[in-house]
């Protein structure tokens, strides 16, 4: 079933606080069609029901705030490079009760892409937030050619590519639910 999107929405109160204009291809087929993810009750959260993940809202470094991601207090900054993100997370993101928190590998990264649209190449019903038209969301893959570089996805695009450790990035995270958890998603309807 094809789904119709408008071809040139205006996402407001993003990141950098200014409108993103989106455009996205009317006659195709979501690859990430928001009836996929089911939001936690918090609404901080989805749950994958494709891949069985579990995906922040918004980007590291930005917290969720009625429907929308702000700027965290406890981060640094919204953009990262390989090493600060690694150590933030490693003393930031453990949770024993619900798994912990990770950075994708560039495949589980790629399947949050949205294939039909770009300026950003992401569903914005589902992930709140997308950062300003440029810069990338970076993995844990490394670029099996040079080890100084990470595989990560082109927040305009939606193409993968290889960025170097020390640049900075935006980061999108993820962990896998326990079987009890399952269970509490699905009490907020994402529209």
């Amino acid at each position: 079933m094809k789904k119709i999107m408008i071809s040139a929405c205006l996402s407001l109160g993003m990141l950098s606080g200014q409108a993103i204009a989106q455009t996205c291809a009317a006659d195709l087929i979501q690859s990430t069609p928001t009836e996929r993810f089911i939001a936690s009750v918090d609404n901080s959260e989805v749950l994958d029901t494709k891949t069985n993940l579990v995906w922040r809202r918004c980007a590291l470094g930005y917290v969720q705030d009625s429907g929308s991601c702000i700027d965290d207090p406890d981060a640094s900054n919204d953009k990262w490079n390989w090493m600060n993100v690694t150590k933030w997370q490693m003393s930031k993101l453990r949770s024993v009760a619900q798994g912990e928190w990770r950075l994708p590998n560039i495949k589980e990264l790629n399947s949050i892409t949205e294939q039909t649209c770009e300026s950003p190449a992401l569903n914005l019903n589902v992930f709140y937030d997308a950062p300003e038209n440029s810069g990338q969301y970076m993995s844990n893959t490394p670029n099996v050619n040079d080890n100084r570089e990470m595989k990560a996805v082109d927040v305009n695009t939606g193409n993968i590519k290889n960025i170097r450790k020390d640049q900075t990035s935006y980061y999108r995270i993820v962990r896998e639910p326990s079987a009890q958890e399952i269970t509490t998603f699905g009490a907020v309807v994402i529209d």
